[in-house]
């Protein structure tokens, strides 16, 4: 459903778009805990070269959906139906988590994930966003967190 995509390849510039999605998901432990309609923006910049400052910002007051308004990633690349943007310190307050221990732990042999030493993640701060395309436009933006583990989508 979803477009396909050589997994494992690193974005280095030009990842750039807006999504207005209409509505929101909130899942933890596989079970749906909230969900509503949403009205706003979801806009992504990648400013640096080499794959580095990846800016998405989410343009509406959504403090009960619980992310941060501007969220900032290192890192982006494919894996197989999405696109990843990701935040993966050596050291960090999420490193035990099992949901970040599992996304770290499905990189192959020899692709670096990891793109800083140590950061402190906030409660609404996810470590990574998932962007899925069909016919290479954005139809969900989705991003994980670590310590409230939830997934919080937007279609």
């Amino acid at each position: 459903m979803y477009d396909k995509r050589t997994p494992f390849q690193v974005i280095e510039k030009g990842l750039n778009f807006n999504f207005k999605p209409s509505k929101f998901e909130v899942w933890s432990g596989g079970k749906l805990i909230d969900s509503g309609q949403f009205s706003g923006l979801i806009k992504c910049e990648q400013k640096g070269l080499k794959s580095k400052n990846i800016v998405v910002t989410i343009l509406k007051s959504i403090e009960e959906i619980g992310i941060e308004p501007t969220l900032d990633f290192d890192l982006s690349y494919t894996s197989g139906d999405r696109i990843y943007l990701a935040t993966v310190p050596k050291r960090s307050n999420i490193s035990d988590y099992p949901s970040f221990q599992s996304f770290v732990s499905n990189v192959p042999l020899g692709f670096n994930i990891i793109t800083r030493q140590e950061k402190e993640f906030k409660e609404n701060e996810p470590y990574v966003c998932s962007i899925f395309t069909i016919n290479n436009n954005v139809v969900k933006v989705s991003f994980s967190f670590g310590i409230t583990p939830r997934l919080l989508e937007f279609t």
